[in-house]
């Protein structure tokens, strides 16, 4: 889960201190995400939560009313999780390795919602 907060400002770029302002956060990109904007009690700042479960490029809209704040949409790069055991594959069987011969494997590195891991520093240990 991500978060950041909003700041509900006046025509002049005063903070407002009353709640009472709608914002709309919705991300655009391969699948739907899941978020909520919630009050931060009487001192006019919001909270907004999202969760993304595929990495890639999303465009990141956020509306006071039906109108975008300043600098909306947002440009939202999601990069992969850590590596995870449950999403890696190893895509070559081993079962046909030779003692005493070098046998090779294709391992598909993935984070646990399955998106490939890129880049290297990932460590594999085989037992």
């Amino acid at each position: 889960t991500s978060t950041f907060r909003l700041a509900a400002r006046d025509a002049f770029g005063n903070l407002r201190s009353a709640t009472g302002s709608v914002f709309t956060v919705t991300l655009r990109g391969f699948r739907p995400a899941y978020g909520s904007v919630a009050v931060d009690s009487a001192s006019g700042f919001y909270l907004a939560s999202y969760v993304l479960t595929l990495s890639g490029d999303y465009s990141v809209d956020i509306k006071r009313g039906r109108v975008h704040v300043s600098g909306s949409p947002f440009a939202l790069k999601a990069e992969p999780n850590f590596a995870a055991g449950e999403g890696t594959q190893i895509t070559q069987s081993l079962s046909t390795a030779v003692a005493g011969v070098v046998s090779t494997a294709l391992v598909m590195i993935r984070d646990k919602y399955r998106n490939p891991r890129v880049g290297g520093g990932s460590v594999l240990l085989f037992g």
